[in-house]
């Protein structure tokens, strides 16, 4: 470790650093012109000093070392690993001292704290570890892997901002390495893919709910809104660049609301979300926050489904029948909003009481695009009290079966 002047004419302090093994690694510098240094080091008594890990436990272990600004003396000299290999990527220090560092490890005891995933998932994870700036404690410690045993994980740099969030960057062969609802890419495309991350230093953002679901909605019709809420809990106020709607399906989703430009400390504001079905099937979206909180932005995934069925009613309620007496039979309209023709693969009655209830209907096996049917439904109680069941509709319109809820009372 070498460390020369601002002219490049002479040193200012030059160094070995390591054990009787194979020490390798990489440095980053504070502010105050302290060195961090930390790598990869197969050796037994690479030199610590008020060490959170004072031996080393794997085949390789990774080491973070601080030295003083005039190169005198380690401030602190530490192994970080569990009892597998342990591979070193990147260091980085932020504008309190605090230290970072990334890499990956093959081993299921490497020490986390506070983690976001605490167990290894794959043949390696990838990991993210915080040292405080005193380097007596680890402020946070986690791998970051996906869950197939052959899945690799590798870190190979990072970054910190002002705020105290870490960028990380490396690569990962599994196909379900952990993604945000707003990630850039969702998939993995390749035999490995490169991979970003941040971690968030912290975050005074509370959002009401982790998602929103609209119930089934009939294809062009408008559902009642979703009021998802956005709560300040800092002390400043927070600074609301853009709500928008994201993902796959966006055109689907609409949303308005009162947050403003900015929230007060404390505040809260309400965000109204419409779901408009374009297509039958699963239609997906995401709720985006971007604003001056460290965990921006915020994601809330939102999820809906079309259909091209529009039934009236979508309930059916039958007024008091005599035991074993047949009601009049009240009809349900069914409709293909669609252009294309609607199959079925069958109309049943389900439910505790379903044979309570009866159904006949001129539906066929299907019908065109813009057509109707009718389903007529007969209550004949075969017991005093409450009794209920379903209309249960099977076919390819999206978002099958489709249910009318039934219900009667028999006296």
């Amino acid at each position: 470790m070498t460390k020369m002047n601002a002219d490049g004419s002479a040193l200012v302090y030059s160094t070995y650093l390591g054990g009787s093994g194979q020490d390798a690694g990489s440095i980053a510098v504070d502010e105050a012109g302290n060195a961090y240094v930390a790598g990869r080091t197969d050796s037994t008594d690479f030199p610590t000093v008020k060490a959170i890990q004072p031996y080393k436990r794997g085949t390789s272990d990774v080491f973070v070392s601080k030295i003083n600004a005039s190169g005198t003396a380690l401030v602190y000299s530490t192994y970080l690993g569990g009892s597998s290999d342990n591979y070193f990527g990147g260091v980085a220090v932020d504008l309190n001292s605090n230290v970072y560092v990334t890499g990956y490890t093959g081993s299921k005891d490497f020490p986390t704290v506070n983690a976001i995933q605490g167990t290894k998932r794959g043949l390696t994870d990838l990991f993210v570890t915080k040292i405080n700036a005193d380097g007596n404690a680890l402020a946070y410690s986690t791998y970051l892997g996906g869950r197939g045993r052959s899945d690799y994980e590798v870190g190979i740099g990072i970054a910190v901002d002002a705020a105290g969030s870490a960028f990380v960057t490396g690569y990962t062969s599994g196909v379900d390495f952990p993604t945000t609802a707003l990630a850039f890419q969702q998939l993995l495309n390749g035999g490995h893919d490169g991979v970003v991350a941040k971690i968030a230093s912290q975050t005074f953002v509370k959002v009401s709910t982790l998602k929103v679901g609209f119930a089934r909605q009939t294809i062009g019709r408008t559902s009642a809104p979703k009021k998802p809420t956005l709560t300040n809990k800092s002390s400043s106020a927070l600074t609301i660049n853009k709500i928008y709607i994201a993902g796959v399906n966006a055109g689907d989703y609409a949303e308005t609301n009162n947050c403003g430009a900015a929230l007060a400390p404390g505040a809260t504001c309400t965000i109204l979300v419409k779901f408009t079905p374009t297509a039958k099937g699963a239609r997906q979206g995401v709720l985006a926050i971007s604003d001056s909180d460290p965990a921006s932005p915020q994601a809330i995934p939102l999820t809906g489904t079309g259909t091209v069925v529009s039934l009236s009613p979508t309930k059916l309620s039958f007024a008091n029948q005599p035991v074993g007496m047949a009601s009049e039979p009240k009809d349900i309209a069914l409709t293909n909003v669609g252009s294309t023709p609607l199959n079925f693969t069958g109309i049943s009655l389900i439910g505790t009481n379903a044979s309570d209830f009866s159904q006949i209907s001129d539906c066929s096996t299907s019908i065109a695009g813009g057509a109707s049917c009718t389903i007529t439904v007969t209550f004949k109680p075969t017991a005093k009290g409450s009794r209920a069941a379903a209309l249960n509709i099977s076919d390819d319109g999206g978002g099958s079966p489709q249910k009318v809820g039934l219900t009667g009372t028999g006296t």
